[in-house]
């Protein structure tokens, strides 16, 4: 199975877009990740660049608005828009975590109608504020629907619940049997991202996650997938940690992900 590490535009994302295609390309990435409606092209003009550039597209969709009907609008619109620019996955961060069970199960059968209507594979972001916002939650909804895919982000849960989830091991081993794209971003009890992965202090914590990713590889190695996305996924601030009074922040995001990116595909 090929282990494919996508990058994201979100360090860069005040930047013209064929800057950051260009220096994704550079660094060697083969796949962007971005949000359907941050393009600002016409669908075809970018999937002209990105072909130009020799990149894929994986669809970041945010579901907004109100109520659960103006969620449910804004999935539809915004996987419509991903397919006609050419997006070859679908991520979502879906719902909300104060909607009712009924409300979010109805936006992840949405997702999962429209998905199979298009012929193409979508996934579930593990992430504070959403559905899938803790291991609890994600039980629940991994149980009532068979359907449900994930993208492991699990630096969220370790701060949601303030530990390395040991005492949630038969939830956690649930999620990671449903999870077939990796959002690899190292958390720690108290935060969604440490200050530098390959810190010598965070060691504790990248081995952590390092682990249930890896499980994820080989589980789908096993199933005789031919192919998992990975996408380094430090932040700029505020996800990164800054210096007081000046707001530096102590590391740079996009280098951060890059070695990440080259530190896993040695590991």
């Amino acid at each position: 199975m090929k282990t494919t590490y996508a990058k994201s535009t979100w360090e860069m994302s005040a930047s013209p877009l064929a800057a950051i295609l260009d220096r994704i390309a550079a660094d060697g990435f083969t796949v962007v990740e971005n949000c359907p409606q941050a393009i600002g092209l016409d669908p075809e003009a970018f999937r002209d660049d990105l072909a130009a550039r020799g990149l894929r597209y994986i669809a970041q969709v945010h579901t907004e608005g109100a109520s659960p009907a103006e969620h449910l609008a804004s999935l539809e619109s915004r996987l419509d828009l991903a397919a006609r620019q050419g997006a070859v996955w679908l991520n979502c961060h879906t719902g909300k975590d104060h909607f009712d069970f009924a409300d979010n199960c109805r936006l992840f059968a949405a997702s999962q109608a429209w998905a199979e209507h298009h012929g193409l594979t979508l996934t579930h972001e593990t992430h504070r504020g959403r559905a899938l916002f803790s291991l609890p939650a994600t039980r629940s909804f991994l149980q009532a629907l068979p359907e449900l895919r994930l993208c492991a982000d699990f630096s969220h849960w370790v701060c949601v619940h303030e530990s390395n989830l040991a005492d949630q091991a038969a939830a956690l081993d649930l999620a990671i049997s449903r999870s077939d794209y990796i959002h690899a971003r190292v958390g720690h009890s108290q935060g969604p991202q440490v200050s530098h992965p390959l810190a010598p202090e965070n060691r504790t914590w990248l081995e952590l996650h390092q682990g249930w990713w890896q499980r994820i590889l080989n589980r789908r190695q096993a199933e005789g997938q031919s192919e998992t996305f990975v996408t380094p996924e430090a932040g700029p601030p505020p996800y990164m940690p800054v210096t007081p009074f000046d707001q530096r922040p102590v590391a740079d995001a996009w280098s951060v992900n890059v070695a990440l990116r080259d530190y896993l595909a040695q590991a």
